[in-house]
């Protein structure tokens, strides 16, 4: 049927041309005939009529519409999917080009079987699907598989081109689907950039338990020890602009905060604590006999610092020995508070967030009831306490923010140390800190949520997050782990930046 199609088209112009020069040919031959004519009627010069002459001879005639080659010239000239075009389409398709063979990109969930398409194509040229002409502007393609386009020239000639989309990265895509399934996970969303753009988003499953709202990537999660990484950042923040130093001590008369808590004087070595020992969890503060954040629930923060102050010895010296340690992160939100003189999460929004173009990051809230627009519900699997029991508002500086994913992609690209887009802190401040690594995470578990952020070299950031854990506590390595590796796997990735569309 193609070949036809084209037979009959090439057919229509070969006779036309035909019909002009058999029209060139006739009227040649009577302006020859009428030449001749006149000669023979009189042979006084003066009586012709004057002649062109050129270097070859008389012209006769002139046709008005002269014969030519036509074209073989078959290119596609360009080709683009728009925002313009496709108003359901979040961004304009990314098309990378490699000889005859298109590339397309979509952003993640990208309906593909129904868009309009721009393109153009050399003179006299149509381009062709399947033997159906397409219209520039005009005409809608079903990208959902590979498809081949014919561009024929105005004598028939054609070329071919090869055209593959991508929306969903399939293997990336079944490995968290997989990861969901085994984990009882009823949601998880992820975020990656690639030299400071955002060139994924993906989110997959359901906010809510009853499977009625599906997720997207405005909704937001809690991020449980992820926190740490915003309250040290602030912390950089804060020394970058004088405000404090690694070395102030935070306790007693010379201390950032005092005598505020507890009852001085304090035991051994609590005033010679500093700011450095908290970020590095070197302070000497251990979870013997239990972590202090997740016991008496009803209290305040300042009666857990007072308490812990009053009742709990040192059990190493300040900078010598590494304990994880959420009571240290406490203090560091309140070194913020002192020094500022705002609220931790005020101070932060405002110094940090804001900055970096993050708008929808708050503390948690404790019940189902109250939680932010857009948050999840959380699905507590194997722990003591639900996700709606312990003090997740209480929590803030070391484990209380909630976020998206891309929320946390924004954050990373503030303090990648590329030239691209300006960071937060000043390399020469982030060096001492893990931001400062090549290769680096952070895991968040709390009941309900997983949560990792992690920076591969120069190149890539990721963040992914879980409405769920389980115990034992492997679903972080496990979403770290798939992410990584399919990232490491891929050879090619659009080149659109997906912030831009925030």
């Amino acid at each position: 049927m193609m070949t036809i199609h084209y037979f009959n088209r090439y057919s229509l112009k070969l006779q036309t041309r035909i019909m002009k020069i058999t029209r060139l040919f006739l009227l040649t031959s009577v302006s020859f005939f009428l030449i001749n004519c006149s000669s023979d009627s009189s042979d006084d010069p003066q009586t012709q009529p004057p002649i062109d002459q050129t270097d070859d001879g008389p012209i006769t005639s002139v046709d008005d519409d002269p014969v030519g080659e036509l074209s073989s010239d078959n290119s596609l000239l360009s080709f683009s999917v728009t925002t313009a075009n496709n108003p359901g389409l979040k961004i304009d398709a990314d098309v990378q080009v490699t000889g005859n063979d298109y590339k397309l990109y979509f952003p993640f969930g990208t309906q593909l079987d129904d868009l309009i398409v721009s393109f153009q194509v050399s003179e006299g040229a149509s381009m062709q699907i399947g033997g159906v002409e397409l219209t520039s502007t005009n005409s809608s393609i079903d990208f959902t598989d590979d498809f081949i386009a014919t561009v024929v020239a105005e004598d028939g000639s054609m070329a071919e081109y090869g055209f593959r989309a991508e929306s969903n990265f399939e293997a990336l895509d079944e490995a968290i689907q997989q990861l969901m399934s085994d984990n009882n996970a009823p949601s998880m969303q992820l975020a990656i950039t690639k030299n400071e753009k955002l060139v994924y988003q993906a989110q997959y499953g359901f906010a809510d338990l009853n499977n009625t709202e599906v997720v997207t990537d405005d909704s937001v999660y809690r991020l449980a020890s992820v926190s740490k990484t915003i309250t040290a950042v602030t912390i950089l923040r804060m020394v970058q602009d004088g405000l404090i130093a690694f070395n102030d001590t935070v306790f007693g008369v010379n201390g950032i905060l005092e005598n505020d808590f507890g009852t001085p004087p304090y035991s051994t070595n609590i005033e010679n604590i500093t700011v450095r020992h908290l970020l590095d969890h070197t302070s000497g503060f251990t979870n013997n006999p239990a972590d202090a954040m997740f016991l008496n629930l009803d209290w305040t923060l300042e009666e857990v610092i007072s308490n812990v102050l009053d009742n709990r010895v040192l059990e190493t010296t300040p900078g010598e020995t590494y304990s994880y340690s959420n009571f240290g992160y406490i203090l560091l939100g309140r070194v913020v508070e002192k020094v500022s003189g705002m609220t931790y999460e005020n101070y932060v929004k405002q110094s940090i967030l804001v900055p970096l173009g993050i708008t929808t990051m708050n503390i948690a809230r404790n019940g189902i009831d109250e939680k932010w627009p857009n948050e999840v519900e959380y699905f507590s699997q194997g722990d003591n306490l639900g996700p709606y029991q312990y003090n997740a508002s209480r929590c803030e500086s070391m484990g209380g923010w909630t976020a998206s994913a891309t929320d946390l992609a924004k954050l990373m690209v503030g303090i990648d140390r590329r030239p691209g887009v300006a960071d937060i802190i000043n390399t020469d401040v982030i060096v001492g800190s893990y931001f400062g690594f090549g290769e680096w995470g952070f895991w968040g578990s709390l009941p309900g949520t997983s949560a990792v952020i992690y920076r591969i070299n120069e190149e890539f950031n990721f963040s992914i997050i879980a409405n769920t854990r389980v115990i034992p506590l492997t679903l972080n390595k496990d979403m770290q782990d798939a992410l990584r590796a399919a990232i490491l796997a891929r050879t090619s990735w659009p080149e659109y930046d997906l912030f831009t569309t925030e």
